[in-house]
């Protein structure tokens, strides 16, 4: 049998997840601190019982095609305890940033295609549309700081993240991407401390992919990359304008 825990931290009130950015800014902060401390003190305590090698991995399922079961906004977190290694994903993501290591880190140092295919950059998050997208509208972020896992970000790294993920996702919208998205963090496992790597996550609109597409791991995105990331950045200038007006 397969050991783990997972943690699901809901909101004290009711959102609907489908009205992210309606959320309150505070709530989304709160439910990464949440998440945050959960994942801490889990970790601890599988420490304690002599279990250190701790994939962990959160998410966000918002709506019901990508796995949101329920409406109501709420994070997830597995958390694999089985000490039997990590998935293929994860393994790809140890390689890339593992040869990274005596070079330099490309998300502290990338500027996203010259900044084409940036879209935001705040004090303490950059969001870009990556140059290889699983899907259309594939965006990822990461905090401007080399960090490697949440329990290193404090509490203006999740308040301006929440803010500015409703900023990217009211763009999102209005560029007519699925509103059914998954939010996906990767960061390092716990126990692996001598892996390179910089947290960082995924936002993936969900979209129906089917026949001979799905062999082995192709995808095939219809959109430029550059050609997103210039619209939403459109979007987000114009609104931006519209509410200091």
């Amino acid at each position: 049998l397969a050991y783990g825990v997972n943690l699901v931290t809901i909101s004290k009130n009711y959102y609907d997840s489908l009205k992210f950015e309606e959320i309150p800014d505070d709530v989304i902060s709160e439910v990464f601190q949440s998440t945050t401390a959960g994942i801490s003190y889990v970790i601890e305590e599988a420490n304690k019982k002599g279990i250190k090698s701790i994939p962990v991995s959160p998410f966000f399922n918002i709506g019901k095609p990508v796995g949101g079961s329920q409406r109501r906004f709420h994070s997830q977190v597995y958390i694999d305890l089985n000490e039997d290694g990590h998935g293929a994903r994860l393994e790809m993501h140890l390689k890339a940033f593992e040869e990274m290591r005596e070079r330099e880190c490309r998300l502290c140092k990338s500027d996203h295609g010259g900044g084409s295919r940036l879209v935001l950059k705040t004090n303490f998050w950059t969001f870009f549309v990556t140059g290889s997208p699983l899907r259309n509208y594939h965006l990822r972020f990461y905090p401007n700081e080399h960090l490697e896992r949440l329990d290193e970000l404090d509490k203006k790294y999740f308040d301006d993240l929440a803010h500015n993920l409703k900023i990217i996702w009211s763009a999102l919208n209005d560029i007519f991407a699925n509103p059914n998205r998954n939010i996906i963090l990767n960061m390092k496992p716990y126990g692996y401390e001598k892996s390179h790597f910089h947290l960082f996550g995924d936002i993936l609109p969900y979209e129906f992919v089917g026949g001979a597409e799905m062999a082995d791991d192709m995808r095939v995105a219809r959109l430029l990359p550059e050609n997103v990331a210039k619209d939403l950045r459109k979007i987000i200038h114009k609104k931006d304008q519209i509410s200091k007006s």
